[in-house]
């Protein structure tokens, strides 16, 4: 018999947390534990549920995490937020389990919009920022948090005096505006760094920054040649996704990427693509 693999979901109550739920809760020889910083929907879906966990950060975190990792016998656990996932990269050798992410460079590369587009600057699918807004010519531009997550914080600028007036300007992305179609792309990197899956999907429903509701859309080569591109030069392994938008002359530009699993990955899980399952 195949041993029992305990998964620690944690945030586990948003849309990515419910999703893995659903992927997982019926998988032989799996069983899933969620976790959570406050009470959330996550004490409606999970069998073993945690609620008022203490927040990443605090000084009593590491330590109550360690000890539901013992008393569950975590084997795995699946972060499903951007900030989370980060916290535990940069402390994954206190914590007494694995954790789901392909190193700490990559994790730091997708935490940080002004990282990600040094890194694809040379690619023509790279969007142009502007590190100094007394350059910028032709407005409306956009802006948008360097750490952030969705549409969060971002905004369309429509002139000089904006960017100006921000008091706070040096945590912003400034970058030109992208009008055109967007999609996100769901994708697995095996272990040799061989992108395995691309599966893109339109956002037909946005709630707070979050696509909700998606279609899945056919692979172009274009799409194909930038997941490639993108899995390589970050370096990741596992299941991950991006975003790409389209600019005024209808070619897709690199919005963000995300080494985790994303809440409208379910899309290709009713196809036959179980995205949290392929990560643990």
């Amino acid at each position: 018999m195949n041993k029992l693999t305990n998964v620690l979901v944690y945030p586990c109550g948003a849309e990515s947390g419910l999703e893995i739920h659903l992927a997982l809760k019926d998988i032989m020889n799996i069983r899933v534990v969620g976790a959570s910083g406050k009470e959330d929907h996550g004490r409606m879906v999970y069998k073993n549920y945690y609620g008022d966990f203490p927040y990443v950060g605090s000084p009593e975190f590491i330590g109550t995490l360690n000890q539901l990792i013992e008393k569950e016998a975590i084997d795995i656990i699946l972060p499903t937020h951007d900030t989370v996932l980060l916290y535990l990269a940069r402390n994954a050798e206190k914590i007494n389990t694995r954790i789901a992410f392909p190193s700490l460079e990559a994790t730091e590369i997708c935490r940080s919009k002004k990282k990600i587009y040094d890194l694809f600057s040379k690619y023509d699918f790279c969007p142009e920022v502007y590190d100094d807004i007394e350059k910028i010519v032709n407005f409306p531009v956009y802006a948008k948090l360097d750490e952030g997550q969705g549409s969060k914080g971002a905004f369309i600028v429509k002139d000089k005096k904006q960017l100006t007036d921000l008091e706070d300007i040096e945590n912003f992305v400034v970058m030109e505006l992208l009008p055109g179609e967007e999609l996100t792309i769901d994708c697995f990197t095996d272990r040799h760094g061989r992108v395995q899956f691309v599966g893109p999907r339109n956002r037909k429903r946005v709630s707070d920054g979050i696509s909700v509701n998606s279609n899945s859309v056919p692979v172009t080569e274009e799409i194909n040649s930038i997941a490639k591109i993108v899995s390589d030069e970050i370096g990741i392994r596992g299941s991950w996704y991006f975003q790409l938008k389209k600019d005024v002359n209808g070619k897709f530009k690199l919005l963000e990427a995300s080494v985790k699993v994303a809440g409208n990955s379910n899309t290709f899980r009713g196809l036959g693509v179980n995205l949290p399952l392929l990560m643990v």
